[in-house]
């Protein structure tokens, strides 16, 4: 059974977003489409004239009609001519383009975006039915079924994420309410938790606060940043390494939420402080920030890459943080997008009493390179085959993580 995730829908309209910045056609393709439908009035005026001159050749002086004939012959055969012409130039760009098609060049990027839309809406209105709180879980396709996972905070924040990404399908008072849902779930300290944890994390917590900032507003910027503030001592795993993805999580949430945090700072020059240096010069990072620990990771190179950039975008980094991006999205940049698998994190911590508490983090790996990629506008060559790669889980409106 296809399980389908609902945080990898807003990876994926992210990078959307922010290469296309709208659905806007380029003005290539509007010259190739106009041309398009004005060439068939070519070869119609060019038939009349052939048929007319046939059957109206007595004299070798033209005739009034032959006279019209001649004046619109050139450029109605320039047309005529440009039709083929233009259905070959027409097909051949849309498919080269990066977000006009996906699969084999054939599906518009903008219906995916409207089925995406689609499934958002029904599958909280079908929890919603069922009797279930508003919002989503991590499945979709599975409301009210056996095996579906509950409504969760972390969830439901992607879910408001992807509405804003996808033009609000969800109407703004659905979207409140959910928002005031997810605000009625906050734990000790007025953090939360994901489903697989006993304790509240910092990392969920910003990534929700982030979601109810810029999504319907019901959370005040100043709240956000004190809730994400007080909970970043706990960014590392039971036996004291510092994480990626945790780092890069709250890094970005606070840039979303207000880049003039005090704490961004010091979580860039953690995160900068723990990349490795490969052989070829290039840099990337692995699942910690312990120098030495472990192999890198496109995932969480991808990841650390993305809050970078951000910081970069608002001015945060220094000349050496700066070179350090560079480096890095060479590296995305030199990878073989049919390289690119799925990964699984467990980091693992201990709550407040003691107990085990584990946060299960899966990267949608394809799509956190076209993220990374798309937003810096580095490697574009690269980016139809990202896209084919992440499209290659899609169906029915989302995309799903095993088989």
């Amino acid at each position: 059974m296809a399980e389908r995730r609902l945080g990898w829908t807003t990876w994926m309209g992210d990078a959307v977003a922010r290469e296309r910045g709208g659905r806007g056609r380029s003005a290539k393709q509007r010259t190739l489409g106009l041309l398009f439908r004005l060439s068939p009035l070519g070869l119609a005026g060019g038939t009349w004239f052939v048929l007319n001159f046939i059957f109206d050749r007595t004299a070798l002086g033209l005739s009034g009609p032959q006279q019209i004939g001649v004046a619109v012959f050139v450029p109605t055969l320039v047309l005529g001519w440009a039709w083929a012409g233009t259905l070959w130039l027409r097909t051949r760009d849309e498919s080269s383009e990066f977000l006009d098609a996906v699969i084999d060049g054939q599906r518009p990027i903008g219906l995916v975006r409207d089925e995406c839309a689609e499934t958002l809406r029904l599958e909280l209105e079908q929890r919603i039915l069922h009797s279930q709180e508003p919002g989503w879980g991590h499945n979709l396709h599975r409301a009210g079924q056996p095996g579906d996972k509950p409504t969760s905070a972390l969830a439901s924040a992607y879910g408001l994420k992807a509405c804003r990404l996808l033009g609000d399908p969800v109407s703004l008072e659905r979207q409140e309410e959910v928002a005031k849902w997810i605000l009625s779930n906050q734990g000790p300290q007025s953090l939360w938790a994901a489903r697989t944890q006993n304790g509240a994390s910092a990392e969920v917590s910003a990534i929700i606060v982030s979601g109810l900032v810029t999504s319907v507003g019901v959370m005040a910027a100043t709240d956000a940043i004190t809730a994400i503030e007080s909970s970043l001592t706990d960014l590392r795993d039971d036996v004291g390494n510092s994480r990626v993805f945790p780092v890069s999580a709250v890094v970005s949430s606070l840039l979303r939420v207000d880049s003039t945090s005090a704490a961004i700072p010091r979580l860039l020059a953690e995160l900068t402080g723990g990349a490795r240096r490969l052989d070829n010069g290039d840099v990337a990072w692995g699942k910690t920030l312990t120098q030495g620990d472990q192999d890198v990771s496109a995932a969480h190179t991808a990841r650390a890459v993305t809050a970078l950039y951000r910081a970069k975008h608002a001015n945060l980094l220094t000349i050496p943080q700066s070179n350090l991006l560079d480096s890095a999205l060479q590296y995305l940049g030199d990878i073989d997008p049919k390289s690119l698998t799925l990964d699984e994190e467990r980091i693992e911590r201990e709550d407040q009493n003691g107990n085990p508490s584990v946060l299960v983090v899966r990267h949608f790996t394809p799509a956190l390179v076209l993220r990374a990629l798309a937003e810096s506008g580095h490697s574009k060559s690269k980016y139809e085959a990202l896209v084919r790669a992440v499209m290659a889980r899609y169906d029915r409106g989302a995309f799903w993580w095993n088989q």
